[in-house]
């Protein structure tokens, strides 16, 4: 299929390309009956202008690069949602980097967003970044920088952050108000969880890491366990016990032991997936690969690619399966997502990925891999499991890729 250019339309219109640009820009110009002629024209031939040149005779990439220290952050899902609502209302698109809390990563992230020639970098610091003289290679470049998350020792650049300590010192007393105050929000648990949803609590004790800890949900007629601000009111000492819920199951980070488990198996025998295969929040991702697909003809357009992925029904099972699926691609040992998520579909037991682009892109030999990985949405802050159908599998439905295409 050719490519239609404003070259094809100014031939068909009988005027020079110049006229063609400025007509589809609704120039002042160029008459109502032209601008009518040439719009009809490139309607016709379905028309898309090339944003690339574009912006390259504006000298603008319309790309923002957002660098993070690591995925697994519980806030960075959110910033990535917020950033990308807003940038992509004003047609820009987004570049997302991770650095693994590394500086040296860091200093390519930025030298990418360079040579990408972004319009903007909006970043978090990794807990190596000491200083920010390595900002100094955008500065060279004219991009702006915005910082958040991390303080930085800097006026140089704007930063959005939170000043931790007043907001857990804000925080504290109005708890310690209003426990002091003997209101209705401490009558019952009820009351209670209506007030105060959780507290995210990070910990410095040899045992674990600097800033790991998990987020705690309170209930206080548990006896069990407990969390006990002690404080000093009108010269008096005092103190108020918060009570953990000993069920709570719900944690930013978790460790899962599958030793024993079949997953263990198909992890350590590949071929054992071919009857079923598992993604498990926190700590599996599944691998389908598509064998095959680069043998297509590379001259054809994709009109519709679907991954049909059908589950086992979990009768029983403590958790759920998600209502969607991440999809994404390992380039360079780094996580990419491809843009859409599996949607499952209760009547049929299955998950269904739109991987037109995706196919698309691997035939025209602009991505290389062939293997997609595909796990709960909430990776990071859920708790959900999925068993596949393999293709070797007892059960009724197998796993498809449907593929609709022309060739030409």
């Amino acid at each position: 299929m050719k490519v239609i250019t404003i070259k094809d339309i100014a031939q068909l219109a009988n005027v020079s390309p110049s006229t063609v640009s400025r007509a589809l820009k609704d120039h002042p110009d160029i008459s109502s009956d032209l601008k009518i002629k040439i719009k009809g024209i490139a309607d016709a031939l379905n028309f898309k202008p090339n944003s690339f040149a574009s912006n390259f005779r504006k000298q603008k990439s319309q790309l923002i690069g957002v660098i993070i220290p690591k995925f697994c952050n519980s806030f960075v899902p959110d910033v990535i949602f917020g950033i990308t609502s807003v940038v992509n209302e004003r047609n820009f698109q987004v570049i997302i980097l991770p650095t693994n809390d590394d500086i040296l990563k860091e200093n390519e992230a930025i030298q990418k967003c360079c040579d990408y020639r972004v319009d903007g970098i909006l970043m978090s610091l990794s807990v190596e970044t000491s200083n920010v003289e390595h900002l100094k290679t955008a500065d060279a470049y004219n991009i702006p920088v915005v910082i958040f998350d991390k303080a930085a020792n800097t006026s140089n650049y704007h930063q959005v952050v939170i000043n931790d300590r007043l907001m857990a010192e804000k925080c504290a007393q109005q708890l310690i108000n209003e426990a002091a105050s003997s209101g209705t929000n401490f009558a019952s648990n009820e009351n209670f969880l209506n007030y105060f949803k959780g507290l995210k609590i990070k910990v410095n004790n040899p045992p674990q890491a600097s800033g790991t800890g998990g987020v705690f949900y309170f209930n206080i007629n548990d006896p069990l366990s407990k969390m006990t601000i002690y404080y000093t009111q009108d010269s008096n000492k005092k103190r108020f016990d918060f009570l953990i819920n000993s069920e709570c199951a719900d944690f930013n980070h978790v460790e899962v032991d599958n030793s024993g488990k079949p997953i263990a198996n198909v992890i350590a025998n590949h071929a054992a997936g071919q009857k079923e295969f598992y993604a498990q929040a926190f700590k599996t991702r599944a691998v389908v690969k598509m064998n095959g697909v680069k043998n297509l003809p590379s001259n054809i357009v994709i009109h519709k690619a679907q991954i049909l992925l059908p589950i086992q029904y979990q009768m029983g099972a403590t958790y759920g399966i998600p209502n969607e699926l991440s999809a994404s691609i390992r380039i360079n040992n780094q996580l990419s997502g491809i843009g859409v998520f599996g949607i499952y579909d209760q009547s049929y037991k299955r998950y269904t990925i739109d991987a037109r682009n995706y196919i698309q892109a691997l035939i025209k030999g602009e991505i290389t891999t062939d293997e997609l990985l595909v796990s709960p949405r909430y990776f990071i802050t859920g708790a959900e499991r999925v068993i596949f159908n393999g293709q070797q599998t007892i059960n009724k439905s197998k796993p498809k890729l449907i593929v609709t295409y022309t060739e030409f």
